[in-house]
């Protein structure tokens, strides 16, 4: 008991004095542009993204499951469940990537999560996600 005591003790004093530095997250830009029933996510990064997924809803719309994907989301998996699609890479590189889907309707593209090599979270900044898009607005 005591030997355990001496131990946790040692711990918790290497960690209250041992510098604490917490790494920022890297912001990366998320553009979402249309072209009557094509809509097309591109995401620049400043640094190497080391895993990402973006994730669609359907709503009232449709999804074509087929996507032209550029850069660090080509390949990727893709995966859809009761209207809410997910297209994904666990392990990739590169600092830009892009996918382009054909959609009907009305569809939301709820959120860009991208991971960079190590692990940390890179902030996807620039436009309002979610976004609701609508064919041929």
């Amino acid at each position: 008991m005591m030997k355990r005591t001496v131990i946790s003790t040692l711990v918790v004093a290497f960690i209250l004095i041992s510098p604490l530095t917490i790494a920022q997250p890297e912001s990366a830009r998320v553009n979402v542009k249309t072209l009557g029933d094509l809509v097309q996510v591109s995401v620049e990064s400043p640094i190497e993204v080391g895993a990402y997924q973006i994730v669609i809803f359907q709503g009232n719309g449709t999804v074509n499951r087929q996507a032209a994907l550029t850069g660090f989301m080509n390949p990727s998996y893709q995966l859809d469940y009761e209207g809410e699609y997910r297209w994904f890479q666990l392990m990739t590189n590169g600092q830009t990537g892009s996918i382009t889907l054909i959609f009907g309707g009305c569809i939301t593209i709820d959120r860009v999560n991208l991971l960079d090599k190590t692990g940390n979270i890179i902030i996807s900044t620039s436009g309002p996600l979610p976004i609701t898009i609508c064919e041929g607005v």
